[in-house]
């Protein structure tokens, strides 16, 4: 006597896609202190961006921080510059498979 066992199972395999940010800077209404580093830059203030958007830094808002401190002593005050980002958006695209297994 043969027996037949069907089996199936179900995989479920994510892909991620991560969509970019779309990114604004903020601008010099922000008062904060000039602070040492490898050149004299604006900083220390957070929370500027607001509505959910990740502040972050880039080569443009690093200039514009170095440049508000240019000639200016550490401990004075400045304008920050921030880069202002949504979140990266991830999609999840699944794909479902079916393996079939015989036993004769």
């Amino acid at each position: 006597m043969q027996f037949s066992t069907f089996f199936t199972a179900a995989i479920i395999l994510a892909v991620a896609s991560t969509e970019a940010p779309k990114c604004k800077y903020a601008y010099g209404s922000y008062t904060a202190t000039c602070k040492r580093g490898n050149n004299i830059f604006c900083g220390g203030m957070t929370g500027i961006c607001g509505g959910g958007l990740k502040e972050s830094f880039d080569d443009v808002a690093t200039k514009a921080n170095e440049a508000s401190c240019g000639g200016i002593k550490p401990g004075t005050g400045c304008n920050q510059t921030v880069r202002c980002c949504t979140a990266a958006k991830k999609r999840q695209i699944l794909q479902e498979e079916t393996l079939l297994s015989f036993d004769d």
